[in-house]
């Protein structure tokens, strides 16, 4: 587990140096929230993904993850509000299930 955390930490200050070259890319900051979800930072995901939903109001992967951020840290309210936004940008996001 440690050494998981470790790499999580690295890609996140990998994120941080992208962040500062390029403050407005919405990818760095996808990245940098999906990263700190997985090491369970979840207020922190939020963050970095509603950073994301700002600069790109239609980027329904950001809205996607944050629900599930909301969802995982107990927020149910607001993880519905972001699936519905999802829902409402319609095509612009395609799940793959896998079985």
């Amino acid at each position: 587990r440690q050494f998981y955390f470790i790499q999580y930490s690295k890609a996140i200050m990998n994120c941080n140096e992208a962040i500062k070259l390029k403050p407005l890319s919405v990818r760095a900051h996808l990245y940098r929230g999906a990263l700190k979800y997985h090491i369970r930072a979840y207020e922190l995901a939020i963050k970095d993904l509603t950073q994301a939903t700002k600069i790109d109001n239609r980027c329904s992967l950001a809205f996607f993850n944050r629900a599930v951020c909301y969802h995982d840290s107990g927020q149910h309210q607001k993880a519905l509000t972001d699936y519905g936004i999802v829902l409402l940008l319609g095509d612009s996001l395609m799940l793959k299930v896998r079985e």
